[in-house]
């Protein structure tokens, strides 16, 4: 070795080394390695899910009473949000793309809605509008 310093080896290390080269020779499927794989591979992913989707339905539900509010969309329903992403700012900005309108009039929208979660109760739509041409009379 350079400059004439041996190297001692961890016994402990090498074993482990030695055991995940050799994993796929070692592994069993029994009812712990089955529970971690049902657990870790289809529970939490599912859990994480739904709760991102809660998270961004919120957003999306607040932006839609807020125009129900100001009397500008009032027969407006929510039907299921298209993409969602975020942007932490002073606080978070939420980007949504939703289909929302009547029953038989259904049009794509983008919403933006602000929230200072240390505020209390601070969420305010910053913007929302149709992605396409979209005429009021029609709806």
């Amino acid at each position: 070795m350079a400059g004439g310093m041996e190297v001692k080896k961890n016994v402990h290390v090498e074993e482990w080394g030695a055991y995940r080269e050799n994993l796929e020779k070692a592994f069993r499927f029994n009812r712990r390695t089955i529970g971690y794989g049902l657990c870790f591979g289809i529970a939490v992913p599912l859990i994480l899910y739904k709760g991102i989707l809660a998270e961004f339905g919120f957003e999306m539900l607040y932006a839609i009473s807020e125009l129900r509010k100001a009397k500008l969309a009032e027969d407006l329903q929510l039907w299921k949000i298209l993409s969602a992403k975020y942007q932490v700012v002073s606080g978070t900005i939420y980007y949504l793309k939703l289909l929302a309108g009547s029953e038989k009039n259904k049009k794509q929208y983008e919403a933006q809605v602000w929230v200072k979660p240390w505020e209390h109760n601070y969420m305010y739509l910053t913007d929302f509008k149709p992605t396409t041409s979209w005429d009021p009379s029609q709806a």
